[in-house]
């Protein structure tokens, strides 16, 4: 036995297959109300959409009312005509769907949008000066997935040993929701990473976590960066690697959701 797969199946078993039930469902209730009931949804972003779908499902006679003239929000898709003649439909940009989004995932089984998902080849991270960072072959166990980090070249235990404050970096795995953001809601990951004196490389790399949510280093407390570590890297086994839609969301994701509402008493109202 290698340390490797003992570290997994103890990680495994310790925190039980990584899924614990928080919420439980009173089976005894009625799946759907007997008599319909109107509901307005404002909003027709992932979220409203979502909503829209479960009370269609559910009986009620539902109304979306969105202000744009698509559906999607920050993952609409919208035509834009040229000059020329030429059409085509326009993001707000790429949109990563990882694999432990188990919420959206089943919510795209249901509308059959899940088999537009496609698998990335790899999480790359390149730069000018410092070279390339894959994750790729990072484990995807919690602890191990850490420890074979070092592979990538964003830490060495040379770098650990020679700073002492390097220890600070254990407030990353232990994330408490109270705790942590009482702790460091007030700092940023900037302020926390001079402090620690970061090396380049894992600064590069979590600094490229924040501005995936939008936030530069400065910006982003560094409770939200240890909470968004922990739901992307230290609570499943799923690894960094995700999948892409292969084409227009319009296409691959608002038609199915739309055609699975046109089967109930459902209403998209757009441009209100």
């Amino acid at each position: 036995m290698n340390s490797t797969s003992y570290i997994s199946r103890f990680v495994k078993k310790k925190i039980g297959d990584y899924k614990q039930q928080v919420n439980y469902v009173d089976e005894s209730l009625p799946l759907k109300i007997s008599t319909p009931k109107k509901v307005a949804v404002i909003g027709g972003g992932l979220a409203g959409i979502t909503s829209a779908i479960y009370l269609s499902e559910r009986n009620f006679d539902v109304s979306i009312f969105e202000k744009e003239s698509y559906l999607g929000g920050k993952i609409g898709s919208w035509p834009v005509s040229f000059d020329n003649g030429f059409t085509t439909n326009v993001e707000h940009g790429f949109h990563a769907f990882f694999r432990q989004y188990y919420n959206l995932r089943n919510l795209l089984k249901k509308i059959d949008a899940h088999k537009n998902l496609i698998p990335i080849d790899d999480y790359l991270i390149m730069t000018k000066n410092m070279g390339s960072f894959s994750f790729k072959e990072i484990k995807k166990t919690p602890v191990e997935n850490i420890l074979s980090m070092r592979k990538s070249g964003i830490y060495s235990f040379t770098d650990i040993a020679a700073n002492p404050k390097f220890i600070k970096m254990l407030e990353l795995v232990k994330y408490d929701m109270q705790k942590t953001f009482k702790k460091f809601d007030h700092i940023s990951f900037k302020d926390f990473a001079d402090d620690v004196k970061l090396q380049p490389q894992m600064r590069l790399m979590f600094t490229t976590f924040s501005r995936a949510f939008f936030a530069e280093p400065h910006l982003i407390s560094m409770a939200e960066l240890i909470k968004s570590f922990h739901f992307y890297f230290l609570s499943n086994d799923h690894g960094l690697i995700y999948d892409v839609l292969n084409d227009d969301f319009e296409e691959t994701l608002w038609k199915p959701a739309k055609d699975f509402l046109s089967g109930f008493k459902s209403k998209i109202n757009l441009s209100t």
